[in-house]
């Protein structure tokens, strides 16, 4: 008997260590996420990153909603109604200023059926077994010189309590830098957009390709002091017409201080269009 006993129990034991390190059998409960760090302060053009530790890992999506608030904590829309609300398509994102929160709109996430009172904010998704999260918000560069640092505040939940628990107020504090903005303006005569010619605007090493769509595109190419900048123009081939078409295509660009730096078309000089090390105006 007892040694029936041992033999029982040692595949007890056994059963139970394997249902521990299966992660395929789904944990019951719902874990609690907490933020490490409330407060982050960054620069414009910097990303504000919040650190999401989860209880103990789970295998299925965890959706956190991340409400914006205003200074008295009331949640701020950020979509519009544009059409029938019940479609999945009655609603628009609204551009915030100052900053941009990277996830899709609480409607763009499918959620659109709960209606819009509800339905504010943003949803980040957790993948499964994760057992921390980074949650991201930009802060926007802009043109607009000599601002004092301005504090947005978030609130983040979980779109379902029986995923998971979270009920976090997050600020961000975003410092003015002196920025400005290049503008491109680009033309096509025949209104088909360009045909595979491009301007590559180099900044820190880091490009970015424009072109014009339809009868034209502008653009606007934003800077901070002491940024080192390329500005390249690429044909599209042909010496006019096909396949480029080329003697469509004209653009103007205009540095910071409203100087027309250079215009080029039809039929634009191929190769480097103006480099430097860029200055903001005061």
């Amino acid at each position: 008997m007892k040694k029936i006993s041992l033999y029982l129990l040692g595949i007890i034991f056994l059963t139970v260590n394997a249902c521990q390190d299966d992660d395929s059998i789904q944990r019951t409960g719902k874990p609690s996420i907490s933020v490490a760090e409330r407060s982050v302060t960054v620069n414009e053009g910097q990303a504000a990153v919040f650190d999401l530790d989860i209880e103990y890992p789970v295998n299925e999506t965890i959706f956190i909603r991340v409400d914006v608030l205003d200074e008295n904590g009331n949640v701020i829309p950020t979509a519009e109604p544009i059409g029938d609300p019940n479609s999945g398509a009655g609603f628009s994102a609204i551009v915030m200023d100052d900053f941009t929160v990277p996830y899709e709109t609480w409607f763009d996430s499918g959620y659109f059926s709960y209606g819009y009172a509800g339905g504010s904010g943003y949803v980040a998704a957790i993948p499964p077994y994760a057992e921390n999260f980074q949650l991201t918000i930009n802060a926007d560069l802009d043109a607009v010189p000599n601002e004092a640092p301005e504090t947005f505040n978030f609130r983040l939940t979980a779109t379902s309590t029986l995923a998971a628990t979270i009920n976090e107020e997050v600020s961000v504090t975003i410092n003015n830098i002196n920025a400005c903005v290049w503008t491109l303006v680009t033309n096509d005569a025949y209104g088909d957009g360009w045909n595979g010619g491009f301007i590559t605007a180099n900044v820190n090493g880091v490009e970015t390709t424009y072109a014009a769509s339809g009868f034209g595109s502008t653009f606007e190419i934003g800077m901070v002091d002491n940024d080192d900048y390329s500005f390249t123009y690429t044909s599209g081939g042909g010496t006019g017409q096909a396949p480029g078409w080329e003697e469509e295509n004209t653009y103007t660009l205009t540095s910071p201080d409203g100087t027309m730096v250079f215009t080029d078309g039809p039929i634009p000089t191929e190769g480097v269009i103006t480099s430097g090390t860029n200055i903001c105006p005061q």
